[in-house]
């Protein structure tokens, strides 16, 4: 059985002439993944979304039931950055707060009020 509930956006290979790929993306994902086996999370790991799939991630994520009966739920997110928001592969924003934290808050998933959740952001610049 697992305690926890995982979701790792790793994007690596970008669409857009303005953001160069994420060279050393491998050893982060597979750390990731030991970490969170390792910690009996279940884990949904998906690679090189754009800004709009990011976004339906993140929220199915919220809704999803295996978030609603796990004890704890950690949000990663490894992409291009800058200081409040991430790029999708298509060069396109997602914002850390409106698109990320608050799809969480009690108003946006009453399901998961009272639980744990971790968010670890690595934007590269």
């Amino acid at each position: 059985k697992y305690r926890g509930h995982a979701l790792v956006i790793n994007n690596y290979e970008f669409e857009s002439d303005t953001l160069p790929n994420r060279i050393e993306w491998k050893p982060d994902s597979d750390n990731l993944r030991d970490l969170f086996e390792f910690l009996k999370f279940e884990q949904n790991e998906l690679f090189n979304l754009n800004a709009q799939r990011m976004k339906e991630a993140i929220a199915n994520f919220a809704r999803d039931e295996k978030s609603v009966n796990a004890s704890s739920l950690v949000v990663v997110i490894l992409t291009h950055g800058d200081a409040e928001s991430f790029f999708g592969v298509d060069g396109c924003r997602v914002d850390c707060k409106t698109d990320v934290v608050e799809i969480f808050n009690p108003d946006a998933a009453p399901d998961l009020q009272g639980k744990p959740k971790l968010f670890l952001f690595q934007a590269c610049r």
